[in-house]
């Protein structure tokens, strides 16, 4: 009996270690972009060839990296705006400045993929470095 009872115990410390590592996995704290250093420093015109060109070697390179990009604002919707009418930038606030319509900008974020039906890069937690 005195066996069983430590098979159990090493069993339940073992589910809870394993329930440990999945919460921690899915639950990842949120980052913080504005003192994060970008790993890339691109154009958004580089940026789009990049992943026209190669999509998985661009995805490899640039996923869920934060990258800075300069580029032209073209549409600015809400929580949105689009540079270059390629790269989508999502911000957590609302995007109230129309003055940047069809201004060049820099912008830095987390680069979340690319859209092959809409060749369009998604970056989101955006934050405007230059107006």
């Amino acid at each position: 009996m005195n066996n069983l009872n430590r098979k159990i115990g090493v069993l339940i410390l073992f589910l809870l270690l394993i329930t440990m590592i999945v919460y921690t996995y899915i639950y990842k704290s949120h980052r913080n972009i504005s003192i994060e250093t970008p790993s890339f420093s691109v154009t958004s015109l580089t940026l789009i060839n990049e992943f026209t060109l190669d999509f998985h070697v661009s995805s490899e390179k640039y996923l869920d990296k934060i990258i800075q990009i300069d580029g032209i604002v073209t549409k600015i919707e809400n929580t949105l705006l689009v540079i270059d009418k390629s790269i989508t930038c999502y911000f957590d606030e609302p995007v109230d400045n129309n003055l940047w319509l069809k201004k060049s900008i820099t912008i830095k974020g987390r680069v979340l993929g690319y859209d092959e039906l809409l060749e369009e890069v998604k970056i989101d937690q955006c934050i405007v470095i230059t107006d």
